[in-house]
């Protein structure tokens, strides 16, 4: 649009000079068409377009634009707290599967792809109904307690979907849902940019609902262990040696019968060595590493041997002090990334990208010594728990990253120091220590 603006005051300033002539035609030169295709009769025609149809155009491709990624917004949540809770998606019903899906598969890591992939395709084609049932069932978060009411939402998705499939028209059911007599609908400025908030602030709700939910501890049988990451340097020299690394390969526990391709993590093949890194429960890893010291006795394998990956070290907010340090260095008192960067800082530091923008967001947040007092003065009214930067995040309106460094730095700074910075230097009356402890 700013380019077509451009445009636009120059064939003013053509036609106000004589130039051109007012009634010419205006063409322009699209991609994949020989000739230039007619846009305009005359030039008070494209000022009017422009003005008026082109900027609502435009209005109307971004609100439908905004829409599309608010529902995969929504179903990328889902299969985020899938990965990470997947006792929240245990329950009894039926699932009809073929013997030869599963027998051919032989991984619990397919079988669970499916489950999910079956829900994702039902929320998709089934609404935005559908999906807020979906979530109130299956997570307990009630899309209704959200700070945008659902109808709003609810409208503005259905509009998209005349925009798109009716070119504006309303249909009896639209205009029976929403109280409206209007025989087609359009996207105006205000609309425009009151959607776009609603959206928006529902998607950061659905966030943090989401954050807290998959932070929960999870409770009764369907918690699972602790988990253990290991890689295994193998060296096959026999067919039986060589099996033994493909990620078909089935050995048993006391308790189970295990397929590699559900405990692989990585894979790496220099030459005749096979280096694979799996995790999965003690009993587990240990079955397989005395499968691998069996065949070698055997001579299957010419060599093999094992090292426990240490997690690295958590710095605040759960993020890696690695990642931190690489962060403060590369934003150098700015408070963003370059472009590029965070895909890159991810990769390099094997995190998700979604961790780095944390601690962008962690390393560039620095409050004030007020700011920190009206923090301080409403938490040391309440009782301390493993929820509390959730409760401060929620009452300032700051996000959950924050609140975590909000609760770190009053931890790690001297309340005196704190005192001094706000009145200047003078001394406390009162020179009580923190409540907060450095666990946080």
């Amino acid at each position: 649009m700013l380019a077509f603006a451009v445009g636009l005051a120059e064939l003013g300033r053509q036609v106000m000079e004589g130039s051109r002539d007012p009634d010419r035609p205006t063409r322009v030169r699209l991609p994949g068409f020989a000739d230039a295709v007619p846009i305009a009769d005359s030039f008070d025609q494209l000022r009017h377009n422009f003005r008026g149809r082109y900027a609502e155009h435009l209005r109307e491709t971004l609100l439908v634009r905004a829409v599309s990624a608010f529902e995969s917004f929504l179903l990328d949540a889902v299969r985020e707290i899938f990965t990470v809770r997947r006792d929240l998606f245990h329950r009894d019903e039926d699932i009809s599967l073929p013997a030869r899906f599963l027998l051919g598969q032989g991984s619990v890591t397919s079988i669970a792809s499916h489950v999910l992939s079956k829900d994702l395709r039902a929320l998709s084609s089934g609404g935005f109904k559908r999906i807020v049932g979906y979530y109130k069932q299956r997570f307990a978060i009630d899309l209704a307690a959200c700070p945008v009411s659902l109808s709003a939402i609810s409208e503005v998705i259905d509009r998209r979907h005349l925009l798109v499939h009716t070119l504006g028209r309303t249909d009896k059911k639209y205009r029976r849902d929403h109280a409206v007599e209007a025989r087609r609908v359009t996207v105006g400025r205000t609309y425009f940019a009151e959607s776009l908030e609603a959206l928006r602030q529902a998607a950061a709700w659905i966030d943090a609902e989401g954050e807290r939910l998959v932070r929960r501890p999870r409770l009764g049988p369907s918690a699972t262990p602790s988990l253990t990451r290991i890689t295994y340097h193998v060296w096959p020299r026999t067919r039986r040696g060589r099996a033994s690394v493909n990620l078909d390969y089935v050995f048993e526990t006391e308790d189970e019968i295990v397929s590699l391709r559900d405990l692989i993590v990585s894979v790496v093949n220099e030459g005749d060595r096979h280096s694979l890194t799996l995790r999965g429960s003690d009993a587990q890893l240990d079955a397989y590493w005395r499968v691998l010291l069996w065949l070698k006795e055997r001579g299957d394998l010419h060599g093999a041997r094992c090292e426990v990956i240490r997690r690295p070290k958590r710095g605040p907010a759960g993020i890696p002090k690695t990642v931190l340090e690489a962060v403060e260095t590369v934003l150098g008192g700015r408070t963003s990334l370059p472009q590029g960067m965070k895909r890159r800082l991810a990769e390099k530091h094997g995190v998700a990208a979604a961790v780095v923008g944390r601690a962008v967001d962690y390393v560039s947040f620095e409050p004030s010594v007020q700011e920190l007092a009206r923090y301080e003065a409403w938490l040391h009214e309440r009782r301390w728990s493993a929820d509390t930067h959730i409760s401060l995040a929620r009452q300032f309106g700051i996000g959950i990253t924050r609140a975590q460094k909000v609760i770190h730095v009053l931890s790690s700074t001297p309340r005196e120091l704190r005192q001094r910075a706000i009145t200047g230097g003078e001394q406390p009356q009162h020179d009580q220590p923190s409540p907060y402890s450095d666990e946080v």
